[in-house]
């Protein structure tokens, strides 16, 4: 059985019966195989989802899958139960060596090699790696690659790889990311977690008074801070008190740029060359959009780093909408 396939049909099963006092079964050959991936995506992304609270398998046997409801709990593992995720569950939970036995779970780093057709050594820390930033790279094999880190046996790879997973994710599917860290390194993938998070706020201009102290932030915050915020305050002060020259001469490029910027208050630009920053960046899961009637300029919008760049012409007045 696939963890996926577990997954799928759990979230099938709940949201079609939330309020059900029953268990009820969902033959694994009734789930589409489209469903799959995106189904075990949503399930990731649910507040409450967490490997380590809750065990997505336990041992799943060739029977029927048997789904339980939210608050309904079930201690054997010999029909292929799913402990569904509940906030007042306070079942017990197996240590690596139970879950290592279901199949789903351990030949999981071997599914995904050959699922990516990867070539690489995957017994070396470095092949591993390598193949672990290749399934990032691809959202279908985030749920293979989840169960993979669950049993990889270098603590510090599987933080590495969260790290990257957390930079590149939307901040609602962190939680799936950090819960798979080994517990002695989980508060570092947490706190990577809300730094990516407030860097994301900063870059738009959204980030509260009271989280403005740059002097209790990592070194990693200070200098990200000091090349993409937008405040600046937050900039000048990491030019004049960063804690690494590195990051004062970010800060002071970033300065000397911000200096050239002129905020758009309100409306379009009219007739006006010149650099303008724009004041209506929507970021999205997904990525960004945004709308702007230009006159004699064109809008570029990145939504890698939600930040926007006017491009001033001298031409013909043009309205555009530019996603990169």
């Amino acid at each position: 059985m696939r963890i996926e396939e577990a997954c799928a049909a759990w979230l099938v099963t709940i949201t079609n019966a939330t309020n059900a006092t029953a268990t009820s079964t969902v033959s694994r050959s009734n789930l589409p195989p489209i469903l799959v991936g995106a189904v075990m995506r949503s399930c990731m992304a649910s507040p409450s989802w967490s490997y380590e609270s809750v065990p997505p398998i336990l041992c799943a046997g060739e029977a029927p899958l048997q789904v339980l409801q939210p608050g309904l709990k079930q201690d054997t593992a010999r029909n292929g139960v799913i402990r569904c995720p509940d906030d007042g569950y306070s079942g017990g939970v197996p240590d690596r060596s139970d879950v290592s036995r279901c199949d789903a779970s351990g030949e999981s780093r071997d599914e995904l090699a050959e699922s990516l057709r990867f070539q690489g050594d995957v017994e070396t820390d470095r092949g591993r790696w390598q193949l672990y930033r290749q399934a990032l790279g691809s959202e279908d094999h985030h749920p293979l690659l989840l169960a993979a880190l669950r049993h990889e046996p270098d603590p510090q790879l599987v933080l590495s790889v969260a790290y990257l997973a957390i930079s590149m994710l939307p901040d609602a599917l962190h939680p799936a990311w950090t819960s798979v860290v080994p517990e002695l390194l989980r508060h570092k993938a947490a706190e990577r977690s809300a730094e990516v998070s407030m860097l994301r706020r900063a870059v738009v201009g959204r980030l509260a008074s009271e989280e403005i102290e740059p002097t209790s932030w990592t070194n990693w915050l200070q200098l990200r801070m000091a090349s993409q915020a937008i405040d600046r305050a937050i900039v000048d002060d990491l030019a004049d008190n960063g804690r690494t020259k590195r990051i004062r001469n970010a800060a002071t490029l970033r300065s000397r740029s911000l200096a050239a910027v002129r905020t758009d208050a309100g409306g379009h630009a009219g007739e006006s060359l010149g650099d303008v920053q724009l004041d209506g960046i929507l970021p999205t899961a997904s990525g960004c959009s945004d709308e702007n009637k230009t006159v004699n300029g064109s809008v570029v919008v990145s939504c890698r780093d939600l930040t926007a760049e006017w491009q001033p012409t001298v031409t013909e007045p043009v309205d555009s909408t530019g996603l990169v």
